[in-house]
């Protein structure tokens, strides 16, 4: 129910809320995601309570307290009710329903069938579910249907072909083995009623769960509904009616900010204990859903998990998303011609890459079961990505990493069309000067996924000068360099 503003802080973020929401009311108990609210909008929303209270909690907090009641309580400098744990419990989180379970156990993966009549995908409109649906298409014989938000089937049909074509890779011909349905992650049988549960269930033959919500300033609360939630509805379907295999896309981000113990490297069988320092609630989240795939493997279900790096663009074209951490990186830095001094290396797996070896390993059927990593063996170094920035025309020097973070505040703090003015917050927290940085490069055995894909002529692009030069071309033919 609608709460009024009580004092006069209140007032004023109720106005702020209303101009960034476009809302004509709002109430202090309301929370700003289920408003509409989003990562940018809240980001804005902090800088012009700053520029009117001159004072401001992190983004960090505010995704845990994301009600008026609860920031003016903290701008006036009173008793903060209900605070949120920050320690969450992922392994009590990795509870997978009892229920979800295959009718009848079998050890034989033969009974899956290797070219399906329909296949099921999340996350078909986001960078890389775009290329996984591109694929699917060309190399399949196939039906796609595709977990769309939507409000009808010819608007999720649109949404569909407007991610292909926005990333070049739409076939019109193709299309007609596209079916969108629409559904959600976070719902319970994604929003389906009980009918159309089952009759997808009774069509699908094998499923592609790529969707997530990706974002590195929420916490694990914010994103359980989608990452984890989400996850279990997709077993949920694939243990309907009849049993079918899951290829679950996860990240090496489970892996947190540990670094091998006793090794070099991370294996692809390895999986990281719950009290690992996991870093955000984005990996928090990624954990969790990988440790209800492998429960669920445990009960009978084939599944299959992918492990990629940091997925760039596409290695012939250039094609990026452009909201990507790494892309907004490169072009903030060059916007400014500044750079961090710090010892990191980028481990990046070209999106193309990335999508053929997922379509090629899934459907071997005697990789079912198995864990793959999809690594770089080549990684690029900071230094060496501003080298050859600066080789391509560009200007950017390299500066303490302290320093770096005032340079990008001055340019970014207050321009909201600024390629770093989302990732703010993210300077703000860890911060690393040049002395103390280390390589933090954590190094990844992807041995079986090499073995497999040997006589596929699939492989990883180096990430060196020429593929950097592919993509700063694609940034300066769509004006987005500076």
């Amino acid at each position: 129910r609608y709460v009024a503003p009580r004092t006069a802080t209140e007032e004023i973020v109720v106005n702020i809320w209303a101009e960034v929401l476009g809302l004509e009311r709002v109430g202090i108990q309301d929370n700003f995601f289920e408003l509409g609210g989003h990562s940018l909008l809240a980001i804005r929303m902090l800088q012009k309570i700053k520029l009117e209270l001159k004072l401001c909690p992190s983004v960090a907090f505010f995704f845990q307290q994301p009600t008026i009641a609860r920031l003016s309580a903290f701008l006036e400098g009173r008793t903060l009710p209900e605070r949120i744990p920050s320690d969450i419990d992922l392994e009590a989180e990795a509870s997978l329903d009892p229920v979800i379970q295959p009718a009848t156990i079998s050890t034989s993966v033969a009974q899956f069938q290797h070219d399906p009549s329909v296949i099921f995908l999340t996350g078909a409109t986001g960078f890389l579910g775009a290329y996984l649906l591109h694929e699917l298409l060309k190399q399949t014989s196939a039906s796609v249907y595709c977990l769309v938000r939507a409000g009808s089937y010819q608007e999720g049909f649109t949404r569909l072909q407007d991610a292909l074509i926005g990333y070049g890779i739409c076939n019109p011909e193709l299309m007609h083995k596209v079916f969108p349905v629409c559904g959600n992650l976070s719902e319970p049988q994604f929003g389906l009623s009980f009918h159309e549960f089952n009759a997808l269930a009774r069509k699908v033959d094998v499923i592609y769960h790529n969707g997530a919500l990706v974002n590195f300033l929420q916490p694990y609360q914010t994103l359980k509904a989608v990452n984890v939630l989400g996850t279990q509805e997709v077993l949920r379907l694939a243990c309907t009616q009849r049993v079918k295999p899951v290829h679950y896309i996860s990240t090496l981000s489970v892996f947190g900010n540990e670094l091998p113990s006793q090794k070099q490297e991370f294996t692809e069988e390895d999986f990281p204990d719950a009290d690992a320092n996991m870093g955000n609630g984005y990996n928090q989240s990624k954990w969790v859903a990988e440790k209800l795939i492998r429960i669920a493997a445990d009960r009978g279900v084939p599944v299959s998990v992918y492990r990629p790096a940091t997925v760039t663009g596409h290695s012939c074209t250039g094609i990026w998303n452009t909201d990507d951490f790494l892309c907004r990186l490169i072009r903030g830095c060059i916007d400014i011609g500044k750079a961090p001094a710090v010892k990191t290396n980028f481990d990046i797996v070209p999106v193309d890459y990335v999508s053929k070896a997922i379509l090629c390993l899934s459907r071997q059927p005697q990789m079912i079961g198995k864990t793959f990593h999809l690594s770089n063996k080549y990684p690029v170094s900071a230094t060496a990505l501003v080298d050859w920035i600066n080789d391509f025309g560009y200007s950017v020097q390299q500066e303490p990493y302290l320093q770096w973070i005032e340079s990008v505040r001055i340019a970014a703090e207050y321009s909201e069309t600024h390629p770093l003015y989302p990732l703010l917050p993210l300077f703000q927290r860890d911060v690393r000067s040049e002395t103390d940085s280390q390589d933090m490069r954590k190094r990844y055995n992807s041995a079986q996924t090499e073995d497999a894909l040997l006589n596929s002529e699939i492989w990883c692009p180096i990430a060196d000068r020429d593929l950097f030069g592919i993509y700063l071309s694609f940034l300066g033919r769509n004006q987005l360099l500076t």
